[in-house]
C-alpha cells in the first residue's frame, strides 16, 4: 500500500498562503517542541483500498483519511483568543489541497500518484486539552496509489 502522507504535508506546507501564516510550520503527527500557533498538524486517520472493487485493490489504490489540525490562535490586545484566525487558517489549508490534478511523489518501488483530494468536513473551533489553544480540524480524503500505466 502506498503512503501519500508526506506528499500531502508538503502540498499544504508549500502553499504560499499557508506559509504566509504558519512560516512553514506544517508537519505530521505532532508539533515540534517550542512551536507556538499558528501551525498545522496532519494526522492519518484511516487507510483502505476501495472495498469491493478488485481492480483498485489489485492496482494498489487506496483511500486515506486525514485530519489537518489547524492551530491559528492569535491573542488580541486585550488578551482574548481570536478564533477567526483559526478559521482563516483552516480555510487556507482547505484551499491548498483543492483543485489539483494528478500529483506524483517518489516511492522506493516507483512512483506514487495522488488522484484526488477531497475535503470532507470542518469542525467548529475546539480547544486543545493540554494547552487550551483553539484549533479547527479539516478532514480530508485522499485517493492514491502506485503508478500502474506509463504516462
Amino acid at each position: 500500500m502506498v503512503d501519500p502522507t508526506g506528499r500531502l504535508i508538503v502540498l499544504i506546507r508549500d502553499n504560499a498562503s499557508v506559509t504566509s501564516v504558519t512560516a512553514g510550520k506544517v508537519r505530521g503527527t505532532e508539533r515540534l517542541k517550542g512551536w507556538e500557533p499558528p501551525f498545522v498538524i496532519v494526522r492519518r486517520v484511516t487507510s483502505n483500498p476501495w472495498i469491493g472493487d478488485p481492480r483498485t485493490e489489485t492496482a494498489d489504490v487506496g483511500t486515506f483519511r486525514y485530519d489537518a489540525l489547524c492551530y491559528g490562535q492569535r491573542i488580541t490586545a486585550d488578551e482574548r483568543v481570536d478564533d477567526a484566525a483559526t478559521f482563516r487558517l483552516a480555510g487556507l489549508v482547505s484551499d491548498s489541497v483543492n483543485n489539483h490534478g494528478i500529483l506524483t511523489f517518489p516511492l522506493s518501488a516507483g512512483t506514487g500518484v495522488i488522484f484526488r483530494i477531497q475535503e470532507d468536513s470542518t469542525t467548529p473551533a475546539l480547544r486543545d486539552p493540554a494547552t487550551g489553544e483553539p484549533f479547527v480540524v479539516v478532514t480530508l480524503t485522499v485517493l492514491a496509489g502506485t503508478q500502474v500505466l506509463a504516462a
